[in-house]
């Protein structure tokens, strides 16, 4: 019975201890992320919203053009649908719909005075949006004299805060800069032959048993590393502008291109007729004014360098594999070097022999 009362006193201090470090650890460890949580939810000018939740875009770019770009549900990409109908830059439209999304006040203007003090009033810009089926708007304002910050206010409510110039930033944009300047899309496992053409030449390359050869035209190995680079160039190939409205003298650069590349895709699951391969490419126009035209399918011309065509080969011996031999040096069992002093159609005057030999190597002469 002396033993017992102990024995209970400990196991009551044990029982308080675990209830406290709990305490400890629930109310101070991860309730103070909860209460930060809370805290950078209260500061969110547009409250409840995550960068996936903003449906559409609306607002005046910075070079005067009125901008509508939506994302399509299915596929999350971005698409102009005013002034033009064209792709949009899913960075920089990403990035916008983040900077709506996450929008955070730094500080709040206590009886703010007229919308027009801090760049507010009817002359400022405003980008319109939809998110989860409802339309907002945001006004931006001018810089605030301090911390690099600028004044902000939701259309429809008298509150005037201020944000993160960079946060700001990212809806100072020209239209270009929202469109997709890639001038070519497409999957580069999907590749399953490509056409290359330039003036007075072609070359056909086709992957055949995980590897690539040229088939015309004449039959070899083509280097792998080559026809990688051109894949790659092809599509990170960007343009510098776009001309949404060419005219004949714009034409007349792409009647004989100075390229033409032409990929033949293995089709997808999702299409219709599933032995029907796809294709797609892009011609590179004659040089004019330091730059050249490509037309890659659509309406629209993109412009690129001049001097971009040369990241292309134009000749079918710089898609010829060069290797003499290709094989892994460990299976290399036995090497024979055998040279001359003179003349190369006399027997060889030196020759060199070695064996592997487990880990080593012997050779002859020793």
């Amino acid at each position: 019975r002396s033993l017992a009362a102990p024995a209970l006193s400990l196991l009551a201090l044990a029982l308080v201890a675990a209830g406290l470090f709990a305490f400890i650890w629930f109310h101070e460890v991860e309730g103070e992320a909860a209460r930060e949580a809370e805290l950078a939810a209260s500061k969110r000018i547009f409250a409840g919203l995550e960068p996936d939740d903003v449906e559409w875009i609306a607002l005046r770019t910075s070079d005067g053009a009125d901008v509508r770009a939506e994302r399509d549900a299915d596929t999350a990409r971005w698409r102009l649908v005013a002034p033009i109908d064209f792709p949009g830059d899913g960075v920089a439209l990403d990035a916008m719909a983040s900077a709506l999304a996450e929008l955070d006040a730094v500080d709040e203007i206590d009886s703010p005075q007229a919308p027009g003090v801090y760049g507010l009033g009817d002359g400022a810009r405003t980008v319109r949006f939809g998110a989860k089926g409802e339309e907002r708007a945001l006004r931006i304002g001018k810089d605030a004299p301090v911390g690099a910050s600028r004044y902000v206010a939701r259309v429809g409510d008298d509150a005037v805060h201020t944000v993160a110039s960079w946060r700001a930033n990212a809806f100072d944009k020209e239209l270009a800069a929202l469109r997709d300047a890639r001038v070519l899309s497409f999957d580069r496992a999907a590749v399953r032959a490509i056409d290359v053409s330039w003036p007075g030449g072609a070359v056909r390359l086709e992957q055949r048993d995980g590897s690539w050869r040229i088939v015309a035209p004449l039959e070899a190995r083509a280097d792998a590393e080559r026809v990688s680079d051109l894949l790659g160039d092809a599509g990170y190939l960007r343009a510098e502008g776009f001309v949404d409205a060419p005219t004949d003298d714009d034409l007349a650069t792409l009647a004989e291109p100075e390229l033409a590349i032409e990929l033949e895709l293995a089709p997808g699951d999702g299409d219709a007729d599933a032995q029907t391969p796809l294709r797609t490419g892009f011609a590179i126009g004659r040089e004019r004014d330091g730059t050249r035209l490509v037309r890659a399918g659509g309406a629209t011309l993109f412009r690129i360098g001049a001097a971009r065509i040369d990241d292309f080969p134009r000749s079918v011996e710089a898609f010829r594999d060069r290797a003499l031999a290709r094989f892994a040096t460990l299976d290399a069992a036995r090497l024979e070097i055998a040279y001359h002093d003179g003349a190369t159609d006399a027997p060889a005057t030196h020759r060199f022999t070695a064996t592997r030999e487990g880990d080593g190597w012997t050779s002859t002469p020793a």
